[in-house]
C-alpha cells in the first residue's frame, strides 16, 4: 500500500518492494504483456511473506487455473515450476501472514520473476528493420508506425520485421514510399 506500489515488485531493483494492506487475503497480479509458455515463477520475500499463497495463471485475465497452493511458507526465495502452463497474468493469491514478533503486518515482495518463452501465437515482435537498419521508435508492442526517410532514396526501402518468437509468422503490409 501507499509507498510499497505493484510496480516495484517487478522493477528489477531488490531494493524495492511491493507491501499490501494489513489484511487478508491480498493479491499482487503480473500482466505479461502477451501469452507465453511459462517456466517458473521466483518469489523474493521480504520479512513480511505469506505463509499460505496461491499461485494462478490466466491467458485472459478473466478466467484462471491453479498452478500451486503453498500451505508452509518460510519466506526468502521460492521457486514455483509453471511449467506446462500458458499465461499472460500471474497472480499471487496471500491468505496467511507471518507473525513477526508477535504483530502481522502485509505481505511484502522484494520482486516477482516470470520466465517462459513467446506461444507460437505472440505477435510480440523483436525487432523492426528498414534497409537494415533498425527502427529508432521501435516498441515491441506498437504494430502500427509512421516513418519518414529522405527523399533521395532511389528505390523503395526494404522493411523487415522480426518476432520475438521465431516459430511465429508476420506480414507487413502498406510499406510504400
Amino acid at each position: 500500500e501507499g509507498a510499497f506500489t505493484g510496480d516495484l515488485a517487478v522493477d528489477g531493483d531488490l531494493n524495492t518492494r511491493w507491501g499490501s494492506a494489513f489484511n487478508e487475503p491480498e493479491y499482487i497480479q503480473v500482466d505479461l504483456g502477451d501469452v507465453y509458455a511459462l517456466d517458473d515463477l521466483t518469489l523474493y520475500w521480504e520479512g513480511a511473506y505469506a505463509v499460505r499463497y496461491t499461485v494462478e495463471v490466466s491467458e485472459n485475465g478473466a478466467n484462471y487455473v491453479t498452478v500451486d497452493d503453498i500451505v508452509n511458507g518460510n519466506g526468502g526465495t521460492d521457486v514455483i515450476s509453471l511449467t506446462g502452463n500458458n499465461g499472460r497474468y500471474v497472480r499471487i493469491i496471500c491468505t496467511e501472514r507471518v507473525v513477526i514478533g508477535g504483530a502481522q503486518y502485509g505481505f511484502s515482495l522484494y520482486e516477482m520473476e516470470v520466465t517462459g518463452s513467446a506461444s507460437p501465437s505472440s505477435a510480440l515482435l523483436q525487432d523492426i528493420t528498414v534497409d537494415g537498419v533498425s527502427l529508432p521508435t521501435f516498441s515491441g508492442t506498437t504494430f502500427y508506425y509512421v516513418q519518414d526517410l529522405w527523399d533521395s532514396l532511389p528505390v523503395i526501402p526494404v522493411v523487415d520485421a522480426v518476432p520475438a518468437n521465431p516459430a511465429a509468422t508476420y506480414t507487413v503490409t502498406d510499406a510504400t514510399s
